[in-house]
């Protein structure tokens, strides 16, 4: 299928798809200057769609895509894919660090202002 009937298919847009492949995470074939999508290409977008639901940069995206086409189920995939995993929850880990610190401030500023209304109505 060309790339109009790709992304209706995907429920998707053209800029979305063609970021894809600029990026070498979609790699349909080409037909002159037409690309051509098949099951495959159906099956990497939505690996990129579920691995970008998981939080997962476009460098990491292509990097497990990388060892899946190079190292699929080996030791040296599963390791990769490991740390991948592993930074990504460092990330989390360090984004609700940083969430809870502005919650605890957001708190502090709303008991403030609550504080100062409750002086007004005195």
């Amino acid at each position: 299928m060309y790339i109009s009937e790709f992304v209706k298919s995907q429920s998707t847009t053209l800029d979305t798809v063609k970021f894809y492949i600029k990026n070498g995470l979609l790699t349909p074939e080409k037909d002159g200057s037409w690309y051509v999508f098949g099951e495959q290409d159906a099956d990497d977008f939505q690996n990129i769609v579920e691995l970008k639901e998981l939080g997962f940069s476009i460098k990491a995206i292509k990097r497990i895509k990388e060892l899946h086409n190079t190292s699929c189920s080996t030791d040296k995939q599963w390791t990769e894919n490991l740390s991948i995993v592993t930074d990504e929850l460092a990330d989390i880990d360090s984004n609700i660090v940083k969430l809870m610190s502005r919650k605890a401030k957001l708190n502090k500023i709303r008991t403030e202002l609550k504080e100062k209304l409750r002086r007004q109505d005195v």
